[in-house]
């Protein structure tokens, strides 16, 4: 079963403090509510330092990891679905809105389709 470690952290009602400690590890990312400027958001997702990274550019997708990289012959969703495959269970954690799984971007690069997830 695929383990997560955690540490709790002291509540701070802005974020931006918290991902200033991890900005500069490796393909950090910041799903920001809007707190404490919108009373509508509820929760921030921070991490870095992925297990994998799914990049898709000119319909060709690579999968990353620290051991090696390579072109995958699905389209990117079905890549992503292979990779949650492989760290399934997850033992969850039961007060966290997001505890493993995917997280990442979509956007344009250039005026290229391009996709960015990271698990």
């Amino acid at each position: 079963m695929f383990t997560i470690n955690s540490e709790e952290l002291t509540y701070q009602s802005n974020s931006e403090q918290l991902f200033d400690c991890l900005r500069d590890l490796p393909e950090a990312i910041w799903l920001d509510s809007g707190k404490p400027r919108s009373l509508q958001g509820r929760f921030d997702i921070i991490s870095a330092c992925p297990e994998s990274l799914i990049e898709t550019r000119n319909n060709q997708t690579v999968i990353s990891t620290s051991e090696q990289s390579r072109v995958c012959a699905e389209n990117s969703f079905e890549c992503a679905k292979q990779l949650l495959k492989n760290i399934q269970p997850i033992a969850t954690m039961p007060d966290a809105p997001f505890t493993c799984g995917l997280i990442g971007y979509f956007g344009y690069d250039l005026g290229r389709e391009s996709e960015s997830i990271a698990s």
